[in-house]
């Protein structure tokens, strides 16, 4: 089959050079301002922890780094799903997200170890489990807005994924700054309040891909 010439035309005018598609490492490094605020915003803002010379440097920032260094990889991934036939295989991407939820629980056993509750002191309430909830929550909010832009303007086949793993690489970098600030070292206070907090920025993540997901083929059915 022939092209039109008048059809040709109208195509070589219309091309334009594009610039080459960073690499999604390049990519997240770009992130890597916007994740390490969300990894500072709690001990930059409220303090750090009363017990950081029992808790250790090694354990205490060490490990806060360490999970910075995991919201990386989470956010690397999410913008390489975002890449059409650029995804990781799902072995890798389960390593991952195994990786993001696991980094909380076995810091938070590790800190307790280290610096256990003295009893009597530092009760957890339910204001105080709301208040890391709902703080480490607004924290990481904008960072996971930011990368669900960014995931929407390529073409994720698997949008809740996408979305899914920039929301838990944006949990990972506040839990991993939230956890200098909070005084207490309670496993359960650590795994159910700033774990509940990653947990709900993943699903709002996987939420807000799908929606975008969603939205994209409609627009496309539109313009049919």
């Amino acid at each position: 089959m022939k092209t039109p010439d008048d059809l040709r035309a109208r195509i070589t005018a219309d091309l334009r050079p594009v610039r080459p598609l960073l690499t999604p490492w390049q990519r997240a490094l770009l992130i890597a301002p916007a994740a390490a605020l969300a990894w500072a915003a709690a001990p930059g803002v409220l303090g750090l922890r009363g017990d950081l010379d029992t808790v250790g440097p090694w354990l205490a920032w060490g490990g806060s780094i360490l999970q910075l260094g995991v919201a990386l990889a989470l956010i690397a991934a999410a913008l390489r799903e975002a890449v059409p036939a650029g995804a990781w295989p799902r072995s890798t991407t389960r390593a991952l997200l195994a990786a993001g939820v696991l980094c909380t629980v076995a810091f938070a056993l590790a800190t307790s170890a280290a610096s256990p509750p003295e009893p009597g002191a530092h009760q957890d309430t339910l204001r105080a489990w709301w208040g890391c909830w709902e703080g480490a929550v607004l924290a990481g909010a904008p960072l996971v807005l930011l990368l669900i832009v960014l995931i929407a303007r390529g073409l994720p086949m698997r949008p809740g994924l996408a979305g899914g793993l920039a929301g838990l690489g944006a949990g990972a970098a506040v839990d991993g700054g939230w956890r200098l600030y909070c005084n207490y070292s309670s496993p359960i206070h650590v795994v159910s309040s700033h774990g509940g907090a990653v947990l709900a920025l993943a699903v709002a993540g996987a939420i807000a891909g799908v929606t975008v997901g969603r939205l994209r083929q409609i627009f496309r059915q539109e313009d049919r």
